[in-house]
């Protein structure tokens, strides 16, 4: 049953009951279109994995039901719709929190009654629940597996088992004996039997772009290539396309970038191999080339979470492509062994991103050369160190340092006095609820914008199945070609207004209720306390750095000490928000070949002093 047919169910039970219920099956697509959680009496919680206890929609409902105490009933078709918990007793919890609250909760096939306070629950009510949702989690695991197995089955024959193809390639739709039927736009989805959508060499200028990248990283480094490619105007691949980095919608550039280059060079497709399973990702079960496997203790990270894990090179999954490699393999052989070269002991090697070792990294600065201090170890003891000292070997800056756990307890300090101060939090809460008062009012350009894309974005849809359907009853090859020309605009129309939707769409942000979201704001500023007391948890310090975008920006003097001069920390400037940086922040090239050819052409232009006075050999003006 669609979400719109649940809807329809709970308005006629509402009727049948006398009750109040404005629910309707275009409230739930309004929702899904603008990808919020809740319009009216309906809460709606879509694309989110049912083991998800603490999502938009669910909390939102609990938080209505806190808020109004004329809510008597709550409609929720099956259990499995509340929640398919890993813990069937989790399921169990939330219907007790709701039933406890002084809810009727009305499934389609029974009905249960709020508890009292004193009044011992019924024992088969609760082995029954137990039972659906324990039923409603194995879901997840049996879904799991069929999935995995089914993708194993394409991935073994070359087709596409999902998501969008690298540069230079596009989705096809094959038949079975593997002749084009046609390109697919992206997003298109096709179910046809028979037929299966497989990736395929697409515009010509692309595959051209892709053997000149192989030829130029013959004789020069990928880093030069991206310059080369972003000085002539090329657009990078997705540019103009809308990511999202940590939840924070972005438009991608027309920048390449040195990993961008290499990633190309290296795709197996130009070698007309197909490879699946290069991550490994899921809660319940992952795909190995024998099929699904259940998820160790080593796919988690600290917290318990599933993380996405690299899958080694012998336990991907191949298959042979259907069409011819790009370059011969002699070359792709000559251009593997170069970038393996080049890349020397590293490649694959990502950095540490373990926030235990590093709570201020890219949050600390020197003031003197404007770089960011890298952290160093000594010992069981850590230090942030001036990067321009470090990337030149001594020969830029200063030996500026400043001891990590000292500087992590100046950072906690100054949160401390900045938001633990009452007067502080009442005026915090003032202006949230002004600003969301003020965002509530005016209604967004693009909101607009968007309700015209999505307007006219279904009409090109129905335009394209008219067109389709002409495509069949064509009598003749000259009605077809006529056809197939207007087809081919109209879908070119079509992936244009997809695009345009998604962008407008990142951009849009969905209205929550204002007592809510200031609700949660203030949660998150009371457990501010718990944070800065868990100072001997970096981990805990980083997540609180980066929940207030703290940053820090330290001076050094040189001090005489007998007959050493010592650099020491002589203030600094903490800035936390949007709050303006004192200086602008160092953004050049930091490897240490770059640093040391600017030292070097320094070094040209400034005239050689005398031997006395040698920088190195420090002159006393007597002999010894």
């Amino acid at each position: 049953m669609t979400p719109g047919k649940y809807v329809e169910w709970a308005a006629a039970k509402a009727r049948a009951l006398g009750l109040k219920f404005n629910g309707t099956p275009e409230v739930i697509r309004s929702l899904i279109e603008r990808g919020q959680c809740r319009r009216g009496d309906v809460f709606f919680d879509n694309c989110v994995s049912g083991n998800v206890l603490k999502r938009d929609g669910l909390d939102s409902l609990f938080a209505e039901i806190e808020r109004d105490a004329g809510i008597s009933h709550v409609f929720i078709p099956r259990r499995d719709r509340l929640a398919r918990p890993d813990r069937p007793a989790e399921g169990v919890e939330l219907e007790h929190r709701l039933r406890t609250a002084g809810i009727t909760l009305v499934f389609q096939e029974r009905s249960l009654p709020p508890l009292k306070r004193g009044v011992r629950e019924n024992i088969g009510d609760q082995i029954t629940a137990l039972v659906e949702y324990d039923a409603s989690g194995k879901f997840r695991d049996d879904h799991s597996e069929r999935m995995i197995w089914a993708k194993l089955a394409l991935a073994q024959k070359g087709h596409s088992t999902g998501g969008r193809p690298p540069f230079g390639y596009r989705r096809f739709l094959v038949d079975e004996a593997g002749n084009e039927v046609r390109q697919l736009v992206d997003g298109e989805k096709v179910r046809q039997a028979g037929h299966h959508v497989e990736w395929r060499p697409g515009p010509p200028e692309e595959i051209g772009l892709i053997l000149r990248i192989a030829s130029m990283l013959e004789t020069m480094p990928a880093l030069r290539v991206a310059k080369v490619l972003t000085a002539e105007g090329i657009p990078a691949p997705d540019a103009g396309r809308t990511r999202h980095d940590n939840g924070i919608p972005h438009q991608v550039r027309g920048v390449w970038h040195q990993t961008t280059i290499t990633n190309i060079a290296r795709n197996p497709l130009s070698r007309a191999i197909v490879i699946f399973g290069r991550r490994a990702m899921g809660d319940r079960r992952r795909m190995t080339p024998s099929g699904p496997r259940p998820v160790e203790e080593e796919d988690r990270r600290a917290d318990g979470q599933p993380k996405v894990c690299q899958v080694p090179v012998e336990e991907r999954i191949s298959a042979p492509a259907a069409f011819e490699p790009l370059f011969p393999k002699e070359q792709a052989d000559r251009l593997d062994a170069i970038l393996d070269k080049r890349a020397g002991s590293q490649r694959g090697k990502p950095r540490s991103r373990d926030p235990e070792k590093n709570p201020l990294g890219a949050r600390i600065f020197d003031m003197a050369c404007r770089w960011p201090m890298y952290r160093a170890a000594d010992g069981d003891r850590y230090f942030y160190r001036c990067g321009l000292y470090q990337q030149s070997d001594g020969a830029e800056c200063r030996h500026n340092r400043i001891p990590g756990a000292q500087a992590a307890q100046v950072g906690l300090a100054a949160i401390r006095q900045q938001f633990l101060d009452p007067e502080a939090r009442s005026a915090l809460k003032a202006k949230l609820e002004a600003k969301l008062a003020s965002l509530a009012a005016v209604e967004p350009s693009h909101v607009l914008e968007l309700r015209k894309v999505t307007s006219d974005l279904a009409s090109a849809e129905e335009k394209l199945a008219v067109i389709e359907r002409n495509m069949a009853e064509a009598t003749n090859a000259k009605q077809l070609a006529a056809m197939q020309r207007v087809f081919d605009e109209r879908s070119a129309e079509l992936e244009r207004l997809r695009e345009k939707k998604d962008a407008l769409s990142a951009m849009s942000v969905a209205p929550r209720d204002h007592e809510l979201a200031v609700q949660r704001a203030m949660d998150l500023l009371n457990n501010l306390p718990d944070l800065i007391e868990q100072a001997e948890n970096q981990g805990a310090v980083k997540r609180l750095f980066d929940l207030v975008d703290l940053r820090m920006y330290l001076s050094f003097e040189q001090v005489k000490k007998t007959k050493r001069t010592l650099n020491q920390l002589a203030g600094g400037i903490i800035t936390i928000g949007s709050a303006p940086a004192p200086i602008q922040p160092y953004s050049g090239p930091t490897t240490r070949g770059s640093i040391e050819k600017a030292s070097e052409m320094v070094s040209e232009a400034v005239p050689s002093v005398d031997e006395e006075e040698s920088l190195r050999n420090v002159s006393r003006g007597d002999r010894i």
